[in-house]
């Protein structure tokens, strides 16, 4: 069994047995996702391999090129012993995106990286957060975006959730990875 998306918040120095690991896995059909490091620059391991989905913190970054970015400044989030609290960085960010391309998968399983990447680069959108303009991936719209363009949903029945989809298309579940 295999993973069909990992999510890889981790930085480090370039490697090439991890390298060859995760060139091994894309062509398998695996998704990986990296969250960039503070300063959104797409340098090291695991965000220069190419075919890597690259994200940043919608806070810093300024030129997306092949970034996707999501918030990751004071995200709400699960800590250890039960509890919550709050968290800030890319890790944050790329989790987010991770769990994003998981559901498009439970919806189109073997969507290609590059495919779901255009997916959540077109579907992004504008956010306003302490008065400053965020760009961000936009899990309903990808969604959305995703099932218009396989033929589901219509205007009649606007596409409200995936559990709806599946119940009428069953598919096994997305299984995900997290290293971090």
């Amino acid at each position: 069994m295999q993973a069909d998306v990992v999510n890889l918040s981790l930085a480090g120095p370039d490697d090439p047995l991890l390298t060859r690991l995760l060139r091994r896995g894309m062509q398998r059909g695996m998704i990986f996702v990296g969250a960039v490091p503070p300063g959104a620059v797409r340098a090291g391991f695991p965000t220069d391999v190419d075919g890597v989905l690259a994200v940043a913190a919608a806070e810093e970054a300024t030129d997306a090129g092949r970034q996707l970015r999501a918030p990751a400044s004071e995200v709400l989030t699960l800590v250890p012993g039960g509890h919550w609290d709050f968290a800030s960085g890319s890790s944050i960010a790329a989790a987010e995106v991770t769990a994003t391309v998981a559901l498009l998968l439970s919806q189109r399983p073997h969507m290609p990286a590059s495919e779901v990447f255009r997916v959540l680069a077109r579907t992004s959108q504008n956010l306003i957060t302490h008065n400053v303009p965020l760009v961000s991936v936009n899990a309903c719209a990808a969604l959305a975006d995703v099932l218009q363009r396989s033929g589901c949903g219509s205007e009649r029945a606007p596409v409200a959730s995936a559990a709806n989809s599946a119940a009428v298309h069953p598919r096994s579940p997305t299984r995900a990875s997290i290293a971090n």
